[in-house]
């Protein structure tokens, strides 16, 4: 009897404290979004940036209320805190209630706000899609809606089989004209396994000039579909010893191979690569031609079995 008193005694504690905590957080953020509303400075950022250290969940969920305010700076800020919280957390029930909200602001939102909180998106992986996210995006997913092509590709990201059907009644639809759309149509349909697309892919880029258009723009395209087809096109243009791109060194004028930064795009997309990637997107190396050496030598090691990031 003592024992269930004790366990029973915890857990009303428990509750009291999780009430408390989320009635602190509901004022704190009430405080916080009235200060944008009067374009005033948000006095307890430090204390909700520590919410979202501590329990990004209760943090995630009360910025829900916000998704629909009136208010562009608060729409501005939600997407900011947001964007935290998916920062400093990786666990899937907090990427997916940062992603949730993000889709409703999407869908409550004027073009702008939209946009942006699409681009906030996007760098979520297929993990972070629950259903009620992809639901949404399948509503949004109208030629007629501005940011069309984000929406595209995004529907590609989530992987799921449903928008195979939708996507090829874009591809056939004649009013559907410019290159753009065209393209993420194509580049999502391949991520969503559709093979004649990736072969459509294919036939545009292989006859392109690889030079820094291709390596900036096409290549990062490309590695979006994670199709093995594709990375193996990608990883053959590694043995070009064409020079045609410009030097990330500002004091280095001569033009150097696209293979280096080639190699840099690939690295973050393929499991177990020989070589790390900074944050910024470049390659951990003091020497790019042995690096460079490396990745051709353990490309060609693997004779075609290596592994996709998801």
């Amino acid at each position: 009897m003592t024992r269930l008193i004790i366990i029973l005694t915890f857990i009303l504690q428990a509750t009291l404290l999780s009430a408390q905590d989320s009635t602190y957080t509901a004022n704190l953020l009430e405080q916080s979004m009235m200060q944008k509303r009067n374009n005033s400075k948000v006095l307890m950022h430090k204390e909700i940036e520590k919410i979202a250290n501590e329990n990004p969940l209760l943090l995630c969920n009360a910025l829900k209320n916000y998704t629909d305010d009136e208010s562009q700076r608060v729409k501005l800020y939600v997407i900011d805190l947001l964007e935290l919280i998916a920062k400093k957390h990786k666990k899937d029930q907090v990427r997916q209630c940062v992603a949730d909200n993000l889709i409703l602001m999407s869908v409550n939102s004027e073009y702008g706000i939209s946009s942006i909180a699409l681009d906030v998106l996007y760098a979520f992986d297929k993990k972070s899609f629950s259903q009620p996210t992809i639901e949404q995006i399948d509503k949004l997913l109208e030629k007629s809606n501005p940011a069309f092509e984000k929406l595209v590709m995004l529907a590609g990201k989530t992987e799921d089989t449903r928008f195979i059907t939708k996507l090829k009644s874009f591809e056939e639809d004649s009013t559907i004209r410019q290159i753009s759309q065209r393209w993420s149509i194509w580049l999502a349909l391949c991520r969503l396994g559709d093979e004649s697309s990736c072969d459509l892919l294919l036939k545009q880029v292989e006859p392109l000039d690889i030079n820094d258009n291709f390596t900036q723009v096409i290549v990062p395209d490309l590695l979006y579909t994670k199709n093995k087809k594709i990375y193996d096109f990608v990883i053959s243009l590694l043995y070009s010893e064409e020079k045609k791109c410009y030097s990330p060194n500002p004091d280095l004028s001569e033009k150097i191979s696209c293979c280096y930064l080639i190699v840099a795009k690939l690295a973050s997309h393929i499991k177990n690569f020989p070589i790390e990637v900074s944050s910024s997107g470049d390659l951990k190396t003091q020497n790019y031609n042995e690096a460079l050496g490396t990745a051709r030598e353990w490309f060609k090691d693997k004779n075609g079995k290596y592994k996709i990031i998801d």
